[in-house]
């Protein structure tokens, strides 16, 4: 899970909510709000990327332990197969895996979180969660082995597992970068969530700069969908199809145009009116003729350009706070 699915259309600037460790609702740039708080970047170092993929079907008799009392809810629950095991096809693709996982992981993982951060953590910690899908940052090394060896305990003791291929300790953040160059590494790994690829880069005046990039799978699936859906169009009326193709891409940019993934955005534009250009010109023999010089105008006034559809974060925040001050 984590991130978007479908077409992109559908969403209009609409981003994932995502739970902070201490009770916070961010609703856009989760990962950009807890690496700069305001505008000054955290202490974190050390980010922890996860994902459960399974869960038995024993844990819905487990309600009390947690705190579930909405019968209703439990009694709508699937019940337990031959294996006690959902299948994992099932698991994470079902309806209502989302909502499970948004009601049983804030009992089991949010709000222990924020009891082991008060309790044991020593340094800066921040937990960024959509579904199954979390990030967990940390300012010392040692915390972080010791949060993940008690969150297998934690996970296993409700019969959830972490995703072995997709839960990484990796080095992350403004300080990642000169501590690895110090001891003569390479660059710091880098982790997706949400769709993004996150980056620890640098801006123009060589302070940290979360950089967020389309993830490469992600991109090219867009990509081949978008051809195959332009190849069913090929005989419709070019204005229908430009209307469908304007969705397509509004979308796209409303969800991925946000500061440091513009090239990304308009990669995607241009990828869009190549192939929208090659099914022109194959709807007949006549229509091989045309030139790109013929269409272009055409198409360009079809389908509308990419822009920066989130500002940075800070300056957004920024904005809210002077509004509640003025209030």
């Amino acid at each position: 899970m984590g991130g978007p699915g479908g077409v992109l259309a559908s969403w209009h600037a609409r981003m994932p909510y995502a739970r902070e460790s201490g009770g916070r609702i961010s609703r856009r740039n989760p990962i950009y709000r807890s690496w700069s708080r305001g505008g000054q970047p955290t202490k974190t170092s050390w980010c922890i990327g996860a994902h459960s993929p399974q869960c038995k079907h024993g844990t819905r008799n487990r309600n009390a332990d947690i705190g579930w009392d909405d019968h209703t809810f439990i009694s709508k629950c699937p019940r337990k197969s031959d294996n006690n095991i959902v299948p994992k096809k099932q698991a994470n693709n079902a309806v209502i895996s989302p909502l499970l996982a948004n009601v049983f992981l804030h009992y089991v993982l949010d709000k222990w979180a924020s009891w082991w951060r008060k309790t044991n953590a020593k340094g800066d910690m921040i937990i960024v969660r959509y579904a199954d899908d979390f990030v967990i940052g940390f300012q010392y090394h040692d915390e972080a082995m010791r949060f993940l060896t008690a969150l297998r305990k934690r996970l296993s003791r409700y019969e959830l597992t972490l995703h072995s291929d997709k839960t990484r300790l990796i080095e992350f953040g403004r300080f990642a970068v000169d501590n690895r160059r110090k001891r003569g590494e390479r660059k710091p790994e880098t982790f997706d969530f949400l769709g993004f690829t996150h980056i620890s880069s640098k801006n123009r005046r060589g302070g940290f700069f979360l950089r967020r990039i389309t993830v490469k799978k992600r991109y090219k699936k867009k990509v081949k969908e978008v051809k195959q859906e332009l190849k069913k169009r090929m005989h419709r009326y070019v204005k229908e199809t430009g209307e469908w193709l304007a969705s397509v891409i509004t979308g796209h940019v409303n969800y991925y145009g946000v500061p440091g993934n513009m090239d990304k955005v308009w990669k995607f534009y241009q990828r869009c009116e190549r192939e929208w250009f090659k099914v022109l010109r194959r709807r007949s023999q006549k229509a091989r003729k045309l030139k790109w010089s013929d269409v272009r105008e055409k198409i360009k006034s079809q389908i509308p350009r990419p822009h920066l559809a989130h500002p940075f974060p800070e300056k957004r925040f920024w904005r809210q706070r002077l509004e509640v001050g003025a209030g």
